[in-house]
């Protein structure tokens, strides 16, 4: 009978090698994908995965390949939850519990159960439950040091849920960006979730560089899961960067063929920002007929019925877990008088890496050392150039008002004389307090204490207004404009404040064009912000002097009459209100100040 049981099995072996043989190449494209941390690709579209997987699956538990096998069967479960079955994704992983307890607790098939318990969850968007059932995978990983890369796997599913989930991810990023370098086959995906990473915290150039990255390496490989997350990322990014119109595009970027590859989670995601954005942009009639669309097509499958069958499996798993803990308090035991010898060497060890890195320590406080002098040196530097220009300023009107005072004393004067010097005083003394108030809000704007009151107004009779009072003080003769074809134009702005930025762009063009005419201009933008420009025929700012003209203190013609402050208040008030300011380049016959102001707040 044993010779017969024997002979049984080494045809059911030679059988199994023989079928394996015939089937290499799908091997093979599964074990590319498992590898890549993907279920799909444009080679191995998802039913084929699903065929091949159950066909396979079966050779390598009858060969007693149990690692390939539990990762066969883990990637069998993710295509089951991207297909929208998750209840037979369930029934997957419950055998690959099933079949680790039969095996005495195999310890990589109870880390992969686990972490198909998170892949269950995070189909059926109970994300916080995954993201317990990862950490808890990535524990059993940490007991196991050549089992790096499923460590690798589980922490790249860890790091996307918790963005998901407003979870802090760094920790797993870091370590994550430790384990996968570059020529991993993890490491464009991990290039792409670092984007998604440095976008989701506003850290946008980050997420640039890395955007970049994925995108050059993403398109030297077909991997179109990843084409498809990568079209989304960048729609996310031009979300968080306000730019609705490039994120639109990014996000129909991804074709209809990648959308019928999409996972059902990144599929109502992306349906979800799109109604978002549609929203920001005003359109709400299309967000509304979208979102029709979402709940017609939604799967008729409610996410919450899984809820019972997952928790079920929790339970088991918990069971599971319990006397896999016991089974690791016992080889703790057998371990411990390996690791008592081993602990001297540890501890000499730990004593030179202490010694080493209270070495680095000691150099990098020395740079901090420096880089706070260095800094302290600067700030030094930029109070003694504004004192030295706030002196240089200021001396000015006040020789002139005690010199006039003065002359005002003597009794030998004539009153055409006397009037000349109170002319004289008065425009000094209004120079003094022009700079005075310059200065003051100019330091509010910096700290934030100038006080703002923002209400709807009218943009257009603001500019009326202001084009009014500036003929009726200008010092040339040039014709003061103001053109517009709107009617109207309501603003959710602080109307003294917008009069302040507009006063002083006129102001200064009067200042400088003696001849031709200076003209005020409201329109609307393509970003639909309303644009005003203030375009003179005067001398104009020399091309080199142009990124310098909106700093402090800073004057095209020191003989001119000015504080040189302010451009730079108008900036500030500008940038506060949420707009930009800038001087057009491109204009040649004078000078030509835009700036934009959203139409809300």
């Amino acid at each position: 009978m044993k010779i017969v049981k024997l002979l049984l099995t080494l045809a059911i072996i030679l059988s199994a090698t023989s079928l394996y043989a015939g089937n290499e190449d799908k091997f093979n494209a599964l074990l590319s994908l498992s590898e890549r941390n993907i279920t799909y690709d444009e080679e191995t579209p998802l039913d084929s995965v699903i065929c091949w997987g159950e066909s396979l699956n079966h050779i390598f538990e009858t060969r007693a390949e149990y690692n390939t096998f539990f990762e066969l069967e883990l990637l069998l479960a993710n295509a089951y939850c991207t297909r929208g079955d998750v209840t037979l994704a369930i029934d997957k992983v419950q055998q690959m519990l099933d079949k680790a307890n039969k095996l005495n607790y195999h310890y990589v098939g109870i880390a992969l159960a686990c972490q198909g318990v998170g892949d269950a969850y995070a189909a059926a968007s109970m994300r916080k439950e995954a993201i317990e059932s990862y950490k808890e995978a990535i524990d059993i990983w940490d007991r196991l040091p050549s089992a790096v890369t499923y460590k690798k796997r589980t922490l790249l599913k860890t790091i996307d849920l918790c963005l998901e989930e407003n979870e802090d991810a760094t920790p797993y990023k870091e370590e994550a960006n430790q384990l996968i370098q570059e020529g991993d086959p993890l490491f464009s995906y991990l290039t792409l979730l670092n984007a998604y990473y440095y976008t989701v915290y506003n850290q946008l150039d980050e997420a640039k560089k890395y955007l970049d990255h994925a995108r050059e390496q993403i398109q030297k490989e077909k991997k179109s899961i990843l084409s498809a997350s990568l079209s989304y990322t960048i729609g996310f990014y031009y979300s968080k960067r306000k730019d609705y119109k490039e994120a639109m595009l990014a996000f129909n970027g991804i074709n209809e063929q990648n959308q019928k590859l999409l996972s059902t989670t990144l599929s109502s995601l992306l349906a979800a920002k799109k109604v978002d954005l549609l929203i920001e942009m005003g359109k709400n009639n299309e967000a509304t007929k979208l979102y029709e669309q979402i709940i017609n097509t939604k799967d008729s499958i409610n996410a919450k019925s899984y809820s019972r069958q997952v928790n079920s499996l929790r339970t088991s798993y918990k069971v599971n877990q319990i006397e896999l803990d016991t089974q690791t308090q016992r080889n703790k035991q057998h371990s411990l008088a390996i690791a008592f010898g081993s602990g001297l060497l540890l501890l000499a060890i730990a004593l030179t890496l202490y010694i080493i890195y209270s070495n680095k320590l000691l150099v990098r406080s020395r740079k901090q050392m420096e880089n706070a002098k260095n800094q302290a040196d600067q700030s030094v530097k930029a109070k003694s150039m504004i004192m030295s220009n706030m002196s240089h300023e200021i001396r000015t009107p006040l020789n002139a008002l005690t010199g006039f005072s003065a002359i005002l004393t003597e009794d030998s004067i004539d009153n055409e004389t006397r009037n000349q010097c109170n002319e004289i005083i008065q425009q000094n003394s209004e120079l003094l307090l022009k700079l005075i108030n310059d200065v003051i809000d100019l330091s509010s704007l910096e700290f934030g204490k100038m006080q703002f009151n923002f209400k709807d107004n009218d943009a257009v009779s603001i500019c009326r207004n202001v084009v009014d009072t500036v003929r009726k003080i200008k010092q040339t003769s040039v014709d003061i404009r103001f053109a517009t074809q709107l009617e109207e134009l309501i603003l959710h702005t602080d109307e003294a404040r917008l009069q302040q930025v507009l006063i002083n762009l006129l102001v200064n063009a009067t200042k400088f064009t003696q001849s031709g005419s200076i003209t005020l201009e409201l329109t609307i933008n393509d970003r639909g912000k309303a644009l005003f420009t203030v375009t003179d025929t005067g001398c104009g700012i020399p091309l080199e002097k142009q990124s310098k003209i909106f700093g402090r203190f800073e004057k095209l013609n020191e003989m001119a009459q000015g504080t040189g402050l302010g451009l730079s208040i108008c900036q500030l008030i500008v940038n506060h209100v949420g707009g930009d300011i800038w001087i057009d380049p491109t204009y040649t016959d004078g000078s030509r100040f835009c700036f934009t102001h959203p139409l809300k707040k």
